[in-house]
């Protein structure tokens, strides 16, 4: 999972380049990040979020059928649906660490990949080769 740290200097470049909308800015400027918990996979009925081999969650949207159950465990209230399909889950690409001019985005998750290895990616075309089920 990334979190942001106390060197944010409130760019919102993270907000700006994630993909998936899995950032959000509240009224007292904390960023809520996509926990990575695994509540809305465990809740989707058809199975279409599934855990990918960064650590991080996508949507296959062939099984989606855009129900809303994983808008509505999500504990932090981040994952919101968008044309019936639920956005807002953490791919773990590491874009967000990518961009920000501070280095205030780190991954804080002691078993998924360093920080360097989640980085590499700059460009959003790059988040589709994340879209592998774990095996």
């Amino acid at each position: 999972m990334y979190a942001t740290s106390s060197g944010c200097i409130g760019c919102r470049e993270c907000i700006n380049k994630c993909p998936m909308g899995a950032i959000k800015r509240t009224e007292d400027a904390y960023y809520l990040t996509c926990l990575t918990c695994g509540e809305c996979a465990k809740a989707c009925p058809s199975k279409a979020i599934k855990r990918n081999r960064r650590g991080g969650y996508y949507v296959d949207k062939s099984r989606c059928t855009g129900c809303g159950l994983c808008e509505a465990v999500c504990p932090i209230g981040i994952i919101r649906m968008e044309k019936g399909t639920p956005m807002g889950i953490c791919l773990m690409c590491g874009i967000c660490a990518s961009v920000c001019p501070a280095n205030a985005r780190v991954n804080v998750g002691d078993s998924l990949p360093s920080l360097a290895e989640l980085v590499a990616p700059t460009e959003v075309s790059e988040v589709g080769k994340l879209e592998e089920e774990v095996a």
